[in-house]
């Protein structure tokens, strides 16, 4: 069943509901639903901008190598 198919099953069945009250706790789900599609987007960009930003930094050198670190370590 492809994703259409779906959504129209779940009309037919959203049709079906008499009680006010089912309706209000559905259409808060799918308002909840957005949100957290919209948060997990803007994750994902804020993720890919965190990613973008560190390979910039390493371009530019500016990055430590682990042979650097483990000398850094043994100065403790």
């Amino acid at each position: 069943m492809n994703l259409e198919t779906k959504k129209l099953k779940l009309i037919e069945q959203l049709m079906l509901i008499k009680n006010k009250s089912t309706l209000l706790r559905f259409e808060e789900l799918l308002t909840q639903a957005k949100e957290d599609d919209k948060a997990l987007a803007t994750s994902l960009a804020q993720y890919n901008n965190k990613i973008d930003k560190a390979l910039e930094r390493v371009e530019s050198g500016q990055f430590t190598t682990q042979e650097e670190l483990e000398k850094e370590i043994k100065k403790w």
